[in-house]
């Protein structure tokens, strides 16, 4: 889950508008939200792109947004992508356990 974050091209870069997704399925059940986020016009329309022409990968993957902002928040997105209702709970994600798990490095959260 991406939360409270921005998407841009890193600063002294050029980069076009419409280059970068949010993500794309490598495997099955993939997993990605982006929630609260602002997106600059780097992000593609689609927001999503699947693996490759003949091998998709999106039937068993949940891609999903919720109060995205920005102008790469904008635009027709993939088909396989969902627009979310609620925000997405971290512990949903992380588990109920995520602030004492060692799985987690507590400096990336906020």
């Amino acid at each position: 889950m991406i939360n409270k974050s921005r998407v841009a091209a890193a600063p002294g870069n050029v980069v076009g508008d419409g280059v970068y997704y949010l993500g794309r399925p490598w495997r099955n059940f993939a997993r990605v939200v982006f929630q609260n986020t602002e997106l600059s016009k780097v992000v593609n329309s689609a927001g999503w792109a699947i693996w490759n022409v003949g091998d998709d990968r999106t039937n068993e993957t949940y891609f999903g947004e919720f109060a995205n902002r920005g102008p790469g928040a904008q635009g027709q997105r993939a088909s396989f992508a969902k627009k979310i209702g609620s925000p997405i709970a971290i512990e949903t994600v992380l588990g109920a356990d995520y602030a004492t798990a060692k799985y987690v490095d507590r400096k990336y959260l906020k």
